[in-house]
């Protein structure tokens, strides 16, 4: 059995870009999960004007898409009489023309009236009680028709009927595309920028990146990727189960729903991964997918240019679309050194706490592994920029630790809550050798740089 570890309460700190030509930004609780900016330009002036200008678009576009807060524009309309056409935002009817596009092409899989169902297996996994089937049955049949006309000059929108919408397949892909634009028109300089919000990015200018896609049966932070991407002007989103769900009677149900029949999506599919020339289209058929046969999903994406996908089904099937490959990285096939094989990894469970208020910077964070001599056995993470001066702040770390410094890549993954992170230890060293049995210190540090370091350790 795993050994699981929680710890909370590490001190939170500024995240200050370095290295020439590269400058990088994490933040947690945007859009409720982790966020990394990338930004490759000569100037730090022009890497902290797209910055603001990222943050500044997205905060522009919560105002007006976020179903979450009752003061934004789409929800004013939403409450608006019934029955009349009004004017709105022009963010929310390109977001609407969207969802009507998308519902046609997918047969109904993709439908964003899909709240009224969530709604009802909430509050059954509250009452730890599957729901009414007729209940289900009557808010199906609801959501099977457009509940909204728009007008042929696409200005004026008319709402039919009370509904709760759910735009959380769709509006973050819209919102990570148009922040990518606002990060490039900062400043001519700007050569390229990457923008990740849970797992889904987008790559825009003349920049290419390498984008682990995470293995759905090891999804820890510093597990291994199941496939590398090199890409470039692209985007990809990645959708599973494993992070959320609703638990009813000791059984666990999939938080994607399919809208034609009520329930909670349970074919043989583990995780998505669609790669496509625009991040709302990738986020939209990443959930798709997830509700679709493999076969049905592979045929979607076939019929439409320029994307692709990889499946990862129950039997760890993985299955690709036709042109998926020519993105990947040939994969290494040497035969890995003997580990614990899995008898007692070590899993490492910890929160980054929130400072106040929404959106904060990740410290810098180093976690590792000390054998009973007090080297360092294994290096299980180093969040910060390669070739930081702040490596020395974190001393003991920086002390004991004589090999390359190695950082996170970046990786497509399900969203997950914000602040929290997940290691785990397989029980070999730095240079991928056994580690012997004994006693060993698990050790984090945090370092903030307008403030104090934290070191935590435990010993097992």
């Amino acid at each position: 059995m795993p050994f699981f570890l929680y710890l909370t309460g590490l001190a939170i700190g500024w995240n200050t870009p370095s290295g020439a030509g590269t400058y990088t930004f994490h933040y947690e609780d945007v859009l409720g999960t982790s966020c990394e900016l990338i930004v490759e330009t000569k100037l730090k002036a022009d890497a902290e004007n797209a910055k603001n200008s990222t943050l500044a678009e997205i905060d522009r576009l919560l105002s007006i898409l976020s179903t979450y807060d009752p003061q934004s524009e789409i929800n004013r309309w939403l409450n608006m009489p019934k029955g009349s056409p009004w004017h709105i935002p022009k963010e929310i009817i390109e977001l609407l023309v969207a969802c009507d596009w998308w519902s046609i092409r997918t047969n109904g899989v993709f439908n964003p009236q899909i709240g009224t169902l969530s709604k009802i297996w909430e509050t059954a996994a509250l009452n730890e009680k599957m729901p009414d089937p007729l209940v289900l049955q009557r808010a199906h049949s609801k959501i099977q028709s457009s509940a909204w006309e728009i007008d042929g000059a696409y200005e004026m929108v008319t709402l039919n009927r009370a509904i709760d919408l759910n735009l959380n397949a769709i509006a973050k892909g819209y919102i990570i595309d148009k922040s990518c634009e606002a990060a490039l028109e900062s400043s001519e300089d700007i050569e390229g920028v990457l923008l990740s919000i849970g797992g889904d990015l987008r790559i825009m200018g003349t920049i290419e990146k390498t984008v682990g896609i995470t293995d759905p049966l090891a999804s820890a932070e510093n597990a291994p990727p199941l496939t590398q991407l090199i890409l470039w002007d692209h985007a990809v989103a990645t959708s599973a189960n494993y992070e959320r769900g609703y638990n009813i009677q000791d059984t666990h149900y999939s938080h994607i729903l399919d809208p034609r029949t009520g329930y909670p999506a349970s074919n043989e599919i583990l995780s998505t991964t669609v790669l496509s020339d625009s991040a709302i289209q990738a986020d939209v058929l990443s959930t798709s997918l997830m509700v679709l046969t493999p076969e049905e999903g592979i045929q979607l994406i076939e019929s439409l240019p320029d994307t692709e996908c990889l499946l990862v089904c129950r039997d760890e099937q993985v299955r690709k679309s036709s042109g998926f490959s020519r993105f990947q990285i040939v994969k290494d096939e040497t035969a890995a050194k003997e580990s614990w094989d899995g008898l007692y990894p070590l899993e490492l469970n910890f929160e980054i706490n929130r400072p106040g208020g929404r959106r904060y910077l990740r410290p810098y964070v180093a976690v590792w592994i000390e054998n009973e001599t007090g080297q360092v056995e294994k290096t299980l993470c180093l969040w910060m920029e390669r070739v930081s001066k702040w490596i020395s702040k974190l001393t003991r770390w920086n002390r004991t630790q004589g090999l390359e410094q190695k950082t996170v890549h970046t990786l497509t993954r399900v969203t997950r809550r914000p602040g929290n992170y997940r290691l785990t230890w397989d029980g070999t060293n730095d240079y991928g050798d056994r580690s012997p049995p004994g006693n060993y210190t698990l050790l984090i540090a945090a370092v903030r740089e307008h403030g104090t370091h934290q070191l935590i350790r435990e010993t097992f």
